[in-house]
């Protein structure tokens, strides 16, 4: 018989995987602004190059 689909471990109502080290979740938020900056500047470059390109 095949697997019912779902079956696996990562069904609804499975556990939430274990936390990890201390302080991981520090270093993780502080990707945050991080990724606000990187997503800022591709959206200005973006912007500055299409207005190139219709010039």
């Amino acid at each position: 018989m095949p697997p019912v689909a779902g079956s696996g471990p990562h069904r609804c109502g499975a556990a939430p995987p274990a936390a990890g080290p201390p302080g991981q979740e520090d270093q993780l938020g502080a990707l945050g602004p991080v990724f606000n900056a990187i997503v800022l500047w591709n959206t200005r470059y973006i912007d500055l190059t299409v207005n190139l390109l219709r010039a």
